[in-house]
């Protein structure tokens, strides 16, 4: 399905790597060590960027959205709905043949 991966731990390296680098979507876990998401966002911007979380809350989902996020999924993930949300961001945004994501 896709070709390639990249595992990114840090939001600094994170952001840094993410500008010069084009992906199809993003799947960026809430918070890490050095910030969260929404350092992120605007970097990529207007790559898909979809929220990994341990909050399953409507409220938590909500502001994903209202700050920038594609979609939200609480952890642990279910793997036929991961895969159907990054579909759709990757249908719905800039076309290409890899994927970021970052590990807490």
């Amino acid at each position: 399905m896709w070709s390639e991966l990249s595992l990114l731990q840090e939001i600094r390296r994170s952001a840094i790597f993410l500008a010069k680098q084009k992906f199809s979507v993003v799947l960026f876990h809430d918070t890490l060590p050095d910030g969260d998401f929404r350092d992120v966002v605007a970097t990529v911007n207007p790559t898909p960027v979809v929220v990994l979380s341990r909050f399953a809350e409507w409220d938590h989902y909500l502001a994903a959205l209202r700050d920038g996020a594609f979609d939200y999924i609480a952890c642990p993930p279910d793997p036929a709905e991961t895969e159907r949300i990054v579909r759709s961001a990757i249908d719905n945004g800039i076309r290409g043949d890899r994927i970021a994501s970052s590990a807490p």
